[in-house]
């Protein structure tokens, strides 16, 4: 069966001044046709080596306790070139791709699998793995789980970003509880701990050599407190529930630059999360029941914090605590322009700030959704919102995830987004095919 994947938009590098400006010169739409995926395969990542060649890694349902990950290989033009299977017997998920500067591809996710195929593994406990396939598709090269020592505590360990420097070191970005490996002399080097009765969801950073033969540095990133306006969070969550944690941090998204320092960001309920002084937002906004995002950019080696920031909205919090969650910001892809600034995308509720002549000012979705997409950008020092924009709206009527899902940039500065939105909502260029 052959599948299609869609590039959504291009935006033009001047943002900034020229965001509201026309989109004719952006280029139409194309698609690509992917072979050897079958009818319940679901694509779920995309990377690309130096030569424009693209590995699209799926999960590829056996049965229904059965899920693994399926690769397939085209080049530039999308011809096939080969297809590679692994996973054990359980549920295998793919949460992120690189290709490394040797055309080697790097898969990192979670496992249910007790016998997801480990070669060379640096860690046999935890439920996150990190899996590095030679450019062929024929041999992996290395294959470790990552997380809790002594085996998988909930909330369980999750790999749910990755990144690769000029060197070919992977950096993994994630979530955790308590137990997890890290490395004297970084930032967080033991969980927060919680004065509140609450469960906990560390988020984490771990560096591997090339090699997949030793940990250069793992750290946590993450809080432990939940405050409403400075009172304590009512939180109905107990250490332990098997029910989603009070208090959460998750990267969902990481990059890192030529100094070898790492960009992070994805949500958080942390009042206490590392920031920096002079930082965009200091105070996070956010309590049990309203996530909000966040970014951090962390010194190679993940000895200190270069800075930090919280993304709040700009109302401030009425919703008590105690009505639970489900109203929160994300972040679900960034990149770094050539001046070290952070273009992100995820989706956000109706108060997120939006720049003076942005793109799309007017919040895309009914106030009743209450959430749509949106596309920002932050400047290097973690101090200034340069500009931020809606992209796309939503409608809980379709049953499926939305908004912006990867974003690059670029050698001219230009933003490449894909994901999805409820159609009529983009800002399309006249003529572009609206294919669904």
């Amino acid at each position: 069966m052959l599948s299609r994947l869609f590039l959504l938009a291009a935006i033009p590098a001047a943002l900034a001044p020229a965001f509201s400006q026309s989109f004719a010169a952006v280029p139409q739409s194309f698609s690509l046709r992917v072979p050897d995926l079958n009818p319940n395969d679901s694509a779920r990542l995309l990377a690309a080596d130096s030569s424009g060649s693209l590995f699209v890694v799926s999960t590829s349902p056996k049965t229904s306790a059965i899920v693994n990950i399926h690769v397939v290989k085209t080049d530039a033009a999308g011809k096939f070139i080969a297809a590679f299977d692994f996973g054990g017997s359980g549920i295998d998920t793919p949460h992120a791709a690189a290709v490394d500067p040797q055309g080697n591809l790097i898969v990192a996710g979670t496992t249910q699998s007790m016998d997801f195929p480990m070669v060379s593994p640096l860690l046999t406990t935890g439920s996150a793995f990190v899996t590095k396939i030679n450019p062929q598709l024929s041999q992996i090269l290395f294959s470790t789980r990552l997380g809790t020592v002594g085996g998988t505590i909930a909330p369980g360990d999750v790999a749910t970003a990755v990144a690769v420097d000029g060197a070919g070191n992977i950096y993994i970005a994630g979530s955790t509880s308590n137990g997890f490996p890290t490395t004297p002399g970084v930032l967080q080097p033991l969980a927060p701990v919680s004065s509140q009765s609450a469960g906990v969801e560390y988020g984490f950073v771990t560096e591997l050599s090339a090699a997949g033969d030793r940990v250069i540095f793992s750290t946590y990133f993450a809080g432990a407190i939940c405050t409403n306006g400075g009172s304590p969070c009512i939180i109905t969550v107990s250490p332990g529930s098997s029910f989603t944690p009070g208090v959460v941090t998750i990267p969902s998204a990481i990059a890192v630059d030529s100094t070898g320092a790492v960009t992070i960001a994805g949500t958080t309920s942390a009042s206490d999360l590392p920031v920096s002084a002079g930082a965009y937002a200091t105070q996070c906004g956010c309590t049990d029941a309203r996530e909000v995002a966040f970014i951090a950019r962390i010194g190679a080696g993940g000895t200190k914090l270069e800075w930090g920031t919280y993304l709040p909205g700009t109302v401030p919090i009425s919703i008590p605590s105690i009505l639970g969650g489900g109203y929160e910001d994300t972040i679900t892809s960034l990149a770094l322009d050539a001046s070290g600034n952070v273009v992100f995308a995820g989706t956000a509720k109706s108060d997120f700030p939006i720049s003076t002549g942005a793109l799309v000012p007017t919040f895309p979705s009914s106030l009743s959704e209450g959430i749509a997409g949106y596309i920002a950008k932050l400047d290097s020092t973690g101090s200034r919102l340069l500009f931020s924009t809606w992209f796309g709206g939503y409608n809980s009527a379709l049953g499926a995830p939305f908004g912006p899902a990867g974003l690059a940039i670029d050698k001219a500065g230009n933003i490449l987004v894909t994901g999805s939105a409820v159609l009529g909502t983009l800002p399309a260029p006249s003529g572009t095919p609206l294919l669904g």
